[in-house]
């Protein structure tokens, strides 16, 4: 009896309805990107959203009043932090929060998770720190970091809908000395960079 998952469209195609059934953003981290994206946001629009969120609230003052900021007194308005924070910096906060919750909990067979987060947070770091480099606004650098905390989060999907073909495509990237990307297009057809892409369109991250 043939294998469902032995050609690479029904490969393709279990993996489109496991990402279809993931876990939305909260509704909370989904109105704030909607606030955020109005042009004529203020910082009182983001608070309302962000006070009915207490784990959020939690988070936004702890950033705010961490070693980072290095402020003389400490911050317990939110309204305040969000002004001093800025609201593209609160609503990537957010986001980041929420998809390290959604996904940080998951367990791969093939790939090191500590190991995964700890290199997606340090390229996320790194590209923070090349736009400031570039003289990129403030405003917009935490974009390079989510970016970053982002770019293979396709991996976490893929090797977990097929653990035995990612395993084969790790093995193959060393022994063939070649990219991790090529090697998956070979197994798969495809790559985790499209699955990255697909998650993005679910979650709509725009």
């Amino acid at each position: 009896m043939a294998n469902p998952l032995d050609t690479k469209e029904e490969l393709f195609r279990h993996l489109r309805d496991f990402i279809d059934r993931m876990p939305s953003l909260s509704t909370t981290v989904t109105k704030v990107m909607e606030v955020c994206n109005q042009p004529n946001t203020s910082p009182n629009d983001l608070n309302r959203v962000i006070a009915l969120d207490p784990v959020l609230t939690g988070h936004v003052l702890k950033l705010i009043n961490s070693a980072y900021y290095s402020l003389p007194n400490q911050v317990t308005s939110l309204t305040r932090a969000i002004i001093m924070l800025g609201l593209n910096t609160v609503k990537n906060l957010a986001l980041s929060t929420a998809i390290l919750g959604t996904l940080g909990k998951e367990k791969s067979q093939c790939l090191a998770m500590d190991t995964f987060w700890t290199h997606s947070i340090c390229v996320g770091v790194t590209a923070k720190a090349l736009a400031a480099g570039k003289n990129v606004p403030v405003t917009l650098r935490e974009e390079y970091f989510v970016t970053g905390l982002l770019h293979d989060i396709g991996k976490i999907p893929l090797s977990n809908c097929f653990p035995e073909q990612y395993q084969q495509a790790l093995d193959l990237a060393d022994l063939q000395r070649c990219s991790l990307v090529r090697a998956e297009k070979m197994i798969f057809g495809f790559d985790h960079r499209l699955t990255g892409k697909m998650i993005g369109e679910k979650w709509q991250l725009n």
